[in-house]
């Protein structure tokens, strides 16, 4: 009975990231087939590292991989599923780093020259963060400047390539943003793609927005081994198995099933932001092209000012609001939602509307 109690203890206190009135984080909801998967995985309790201990998940992360590749279009090339986005950057830029120069196994840095990482200024944390483990350093990562909705800036890029080469530099890798952590933006990839080609730059793409499970896919057979004892790929030596949920998802909904519903998320954000564009009070910041909805909400005392983000002051009345509604809302157990401010601008609500479970009434409640 008192570890019941425990376990009701744990559930009163803990934030119900299913509920659809979560808005806080790049995750939300809950999938009843994925549920499953993870239930059987635990029970299971196995490491997929080699054959011997997880056949059945080796081959099915294979099988899962390979299917994936096919829909994005890779005729080749090999994958694995990793424990986020953080650390999928961390194999991107290390990958890079191997592939212009492979001695950095033997060697490490000391036999390197200067290696230069261009991020976009509305790229995640983690991609320093991941220059500093690797002993590449922070200054090496190189921010690009992004337009007003987030998107990397390619004449800025450009720009400061030429200016890395001038200084004896070698710029290594590009980080693209399919999704950006605030604002949901998506860097112009082509273009990025065709400047890395012309300077013999690795490009890694960072999705930071949420699916079910994170993956990371690499275009070239040759750095992976195919044999079926894959812990090689990875750093970790024991790793959960996370193939299971997808392919019980993929299983249950289909391929068209999985697209209808990440549609239907991409609607609901639109219909959210064009219900803050005819609502007194808000002001979108810019349009989403993904499933993030950033905007300010105006009490009425701030509604007949001048909007101007080059006046301080009214700035710092509009960055007061959302702390104060955020409380309020958290209290009530009404809404948890996240703010902040960005690029000089004052702080801002951030709706990710993510939960493929969300109503058209849920974008009204909010």
């Amino acid at each position: 009975d008192q570890l019941l109690h425990y376990c009701e203890q744990v559930f009163k206190y803990s934030v119900k990231t299913a509920h659809p009135h979560f808005f806080n984080q790049l995750y939300a909801g809950l999938d009843p087939y994925g549920f499953a998967g993870q239930v059987v995985t635990d029970v299971l309790n196995t490491s997929i590292y080699t054959y011997e201990v997880a056949p059945v998940f080796v081959l099915m992360e294979k099988y899962l991989l390979r299917h994936v590749r096919q829909l994005i279009g890779y005729e080749g090339g090999d994958g694995t599923f990793s424990p986020g986005g953080s650390y999928s950057n961390m194999l991107g830029m290390n990958l890079a780093r191997f592939n212009k120069f492979p001695q950095v196994v033997r060697v490490g840095m000391r036999g390197l020259p200067r290696i230069v990482a261009f991020v976009s200024s509305q790229s995640h944390y983690s991609n320093k963060k991941n220059a500093a483990l690797l002993g590449i350093g922070i200054d090496d990562v190189i921010p690009v400047a992004t337009d007003n909705c987030g998107r990397m800036l390619t004449s800025d890029l450009k720009r400061k390539i030429e200016e890395s080469k001038e200084e004896g530099a070698v710029p290594f890798l590009v980080v693209g943003t399919c999704g950006t952590t605030v604002l949901g933006a998506f860097d112009p990839v082509d273009e990025i793609a065709d400047i890395c080609q012309d300077n013999n730059i690795w490009l890694h793409i960072d999705n930071c927005q949420s699916i079910q499970v994170p993956y990371l896919f690499q275009p070239d057979k040759t750095l992976y081994s195919p044999e079926y004892d894959i812990g090689s790929k990875v750093i970790q030596c024991g790793r959960k198995v996370d193939v299971f949920k997808l392919w019980l998802m993929m299983k249950a909904h289909g391929n068209i099933g999985l697209e209808s519903r990440i549609n239907k998320a991409f609607d609901n954000a639109q219909y959210l932001a064009e219900l803050v564009k005819k609502t007194d009070g808000f002001k979108l910041v810019c349009d989403p092209e993904c499933t993030n909805v950033c905007f300010w909400y105006l009490p009425k005392r701030l509604r007949k000012l001048e909007w101007r983000l080059d006046d301080k002051a009214f700035c710092q009345k509009v960055a007061a609001v959302p702390p104060i509604v955020k409380e309020k809302m958290t209290t009530s157990g009404s809404l948890l939602v996240g703010y902040q401010p960005l690029a000089g601008m004052p702080s801002f609500f951030r709706m990710v509307v993510i939960n493929d479970e969300l109503t058209k009434s849920d974008m009204h409640f909010v």
